[in-house]
């Protein structure tokens, strides 16, 4: 049997090719793959785009492994995307696989795998969907962003080590907290009007100009 996922669909044909990444998240084997992967696939086919213009990868398969290295992913993809004027829609699952601990843990340059992205983005023909785990709330765990919990419950959700995770944060609080959690932090500069742009960046392992640029997309 299968299940119905309308909303969730829906919520990704709206947004086709809205010239920014879709990036698709949640807890672990809440049906992600499957709503890409499968019922997504099958509305494009369905639409009339060409099978050979859907690049699916996931990234978790041990036979995908080598395509973890950005350089080698990014040549896959160019090598998989034409120059005809038709939409190429990128799939990649557990795109965090992409990102190594080394670059986790460094703090002079972001991640290959932004470049990547961005490359990506800048192609007039090409959608891209990312997929990884997954979504915690404060409620969850009985307190917000002033105490570490919700960045540790993040973290063993996906079976992650604290001093394997990045954080991205735009308030100092959060930013000291996701620290005080053992985790590296990214300070995201923002109009919040509560945001003070010195002590995030001060505080922070790192910083990057906007949310935009935090989901791959740097176009102005």
């Amino acid at each position: 049997m299968e299940i119905s996922r309308d909303k969730y669909l829906n919520d990704l044909i709206v947004r086709k090719g809205n010239g920014m990444i879709k990036v698709i998240t949640g807890i672990r084997r809440c049906g992600k793959t499957y709503l890409v992967f499968e019922l997504f696939v099958r509305h494009l086919l369905e639409s009339g785009v060409p099978r050979d213009h859907i690049v699916s990868l996931a990234l978790d398969d041990r036979a995908n492994a080598c395509y973890r290295d950005p350089d080698a992913l990014y040549e896959y993809l160019l090598n998989r995307i034409g120059e005809d004027d038709g939409t190429y829609y990128v799939l990649l699952d557990e795109i965090q696989y992409a990102i190594s601990t080394r670059e986790l843990k460094g703090k002079d340059e972001p991640p290959a795998l932004y470049g990547v992205l961005n490359g990506l983005l800048r192609r007039r023909n090409v959608d891209v969907y990312t997929l990884f785990d997954a979504v915690v709330c404060a409620k969850e765990v009985g307190c917000g962003k002033d105490r570490p919990d919700i960045y540790l419950e993040a973290a063993r959700r996906i079976s992650a080590q604290p001093k394997g995770c990045m954080v991205f944060e735009d308030l100092l609080q959060g930013i000291c907290s996701a620290k005080r959690a053992g985790m590296r932090t990214c300070a995201v500069l923002s109009d919040n009007p509560l945001q003070n742009a010195r002590e995030v960046v001060d505080t922070a392992d790192c910083a990057i100009a906007s949310w935009r640029e935090a989901l791959g997309d740097d176009k102005r």
